[in-house]
């Protein structure tokens, strides 16, 4: 009965803050754009103007936007180099997905879930990324707004190449 109403719980909870409305963040520089989860506000953007860190509300979950231009080695090697630099902080990647437009991987360290995506722009001389970090306990409720928060990262409308 107890698990029953807390897995309801957990159900409306997730259908809220997928319905809620969600932000837009629009990176000009790199000419990207994704959408914010309610609850989301930033915190710091970097001084090159290339991304941002949001936190949510309680400051459990950490989002963070950042794009970049791909060295010679192209796209695919940029991604790698990304992944690499995060299993070097200590995550324990899984579900790594590489494909010429789009990438997407999810990791564990102590007790957090990293979910990235990253996709190419200009026909792969750039890249813009974003990932959320949130407490495996969260998993119910902020692992669909990952998976939204994924599909929403797209090119720019008026992006510039």
């Amino acid at each position: 009965m107890r698990a029953s109403l807390l897995l309801a719980i957990v159900f409306c909870l997730s259908t809220w803050v997928l319905a809620a409305d969600w932000g837009t963040y629009e990176d000009t520089r790199y000419g990207y754009v994704f959408g914010v989860p309610p609850g989301f506000a930033a915190i710091a953007g970097r001084d090159d103007g290339a991304g941002h860190l949001f936190a949510s509300v309680d400051g459990t979950q950490r989002l963070r936007t950042w794009g970049g231009s791909t060295p010679g080695d192209g796209y695919e090697a940029t991604v790698a180099a990304i992944m690499d630099a995060a299993r070097a902080e200590g995550w324990l990647l899984s579900g790594e997905r590489v494909a010429p437009a789009w990438a997407g991987w999810a990791g564990r360290r102590n007790g957090m879930r990293l979910e990235a995506r990253m996709i190419a722009l200009c026909e792969g001389r750039r890249y813009a990324a974003v990932e959320i970090v949130y407490p495996e306990r969260a998993l119910h409720t902020a692992g669909p707004v990952a998976e939204r928060l994924a599909r929403s990262l797209a090119a720019a409308a008026d992006a510039r190449c």
